[in-house]
Parts: structure tokens; sequence; C-alpha cells
């Protein structure tokens, strides 16, 4: 009987057939507590990130935190004051509970830590800093 072969080494020997550094990327809109759709993102990306770690290869694994996209609505755990903010980053609103520094930080800080808690660790990028930096700009 043959070894069995892992979907994520699969996905990795085929990253390897282009040369250089490899990225692996996940992103996060920290609009609302995390679930499970975000879980498996970076459970499947950290997959295939640490099988390429495991075959000695160059590789960065990010996630975009975009804190930038606006607030869709009020949503049923928000007060209706947030009416006010609808259409504005999430970035840039007021966290609810007032002790984070903003709507997005509120819901991306728990989100990274669960992450954390299951050993997974990619370095993190914020669209608002992204996009005052002009790291956008030539896209």
């Amino acid at each position: 009987m043959a070894d069995a072969v892992h979907w994520a080494d699969i996905i990795a020997e085929n990253m390897l057939k282009e040369n250089g550094k490899h990225l692996v990327a996940i992103g996060i809109t920290p609009s609302g507590d995390i679930n499970i759709s975000k879980i498996r993102e970076a459970v499947t990306a950290d997959a295939v990130y640490r099988a390429l770690l495991d075959r000695g290869e160059d590789v960065d694994f990010i996630c975009i935190a975009d804190n930038f996209d606006p607030l869709h609505k009020v949503y049923k755990f928000l007060p209706e004051s947030y009416i006010e903010h609808v259409g504005k980053p999430i970035s840039e609103i007021p966290c609810p509970c007032g002790g984070c520094a903003n709507y997005a930080e509120h819901f991306l800080k728990p989100s990274l830590e669960a992450l954390k808690r299951i050993g997974i660790d990619p370095r993190v990028y914020r669209t608002d800093e992204m996009y005052r930096a002009g790291r956008y700009n030539e896209e």
C-alpha cells in the first residue's frame, strides 16, 4: 500500500514549481465575532505553510486584516446609535465595549488570540495602515 499523501503536501509540491520565496496569505474582515469560516481559512493556509516549512522552503505566512472595510449595517449585537457609522471604515468606528482602539480591533484581537491558541500565528497587516502608507497606490 502506498503512503497516504496529505492534501497540503500536494499544494506545497505544486507551489514548489515556482522558484523563489513563497507566500501563504489569509484575509480576515474583523466585523464580528470569530466563526468557523474564519478559522477554516486560517487552518487550511497554515497546513500549506507548514508543509512548505517541512520541505525547508523560504515561506512567509501573512494575514491581511481588512479593517478598512465599511460597516455594512447595524448588526443585531450593536446599539442603534451605530447607524451613524454605516459606510465608514470599521477602523474608524468606536469600539462597542470601549476597551479597544476601534471597532475592528474589538473583533480582530480575539480572532488572532484564538488562532494563536491553536498554534497559528501569521504576520498581520492592517489595511488601514497599508492604505495610509501608500502600499496600494500602484495597484
